[in-house]
């Protein structure tokens, strides 16, 4: 994965649970105020401004696509370490894991 890809999701997360504040929508760019009763959130799922729908494509030896699997209503809930090793040159991964409202898969 890219590390542009690594730094949207990161920063999406961020949103959804600032790391400094630990908190939802922490900066208050909803510009909703929470109760101040409770610290809880009523919902565990996130605004619909925070989630998307998004496309993942099969692709064949060719490099056509063959599958496309769309995910609706998706945000990210977890977003693996980066394993960086100095000593070689291969390929960094990381893991992420999205959660979402619907799955639908098409042949193409």
């Amino acid at each position: 994965m890219y590390i542009n890809n690594y730094w949207v999701i990161y920063k999406w997360l961020d949103l959804l649970n600032n790391d400094y504040g630990s908190t939802y929508d922490y900066d208050n760019l909803s510009g909703v105020t929470a109760p101040k009763n409770t610290s809880k959130p009523d919902s565990l799922t996130p605004p619909e401004d925070y989630q998307t729908d998004f496309s993942i494509y099969s692709k064949d030896e060719y490099n056509n696509n063959i599958v496309k699997f769309t995910y609706t209503k998706a945000f990210p809930v977890g977003l693996g370490a980066i394993q960086y090793n100095y000593r070689t040159s291969e390929e960094i991964e990381s893991t992420f894991e999205f959660a979402f409202s619907q799955f639908h898969m098409e042949l193409l």
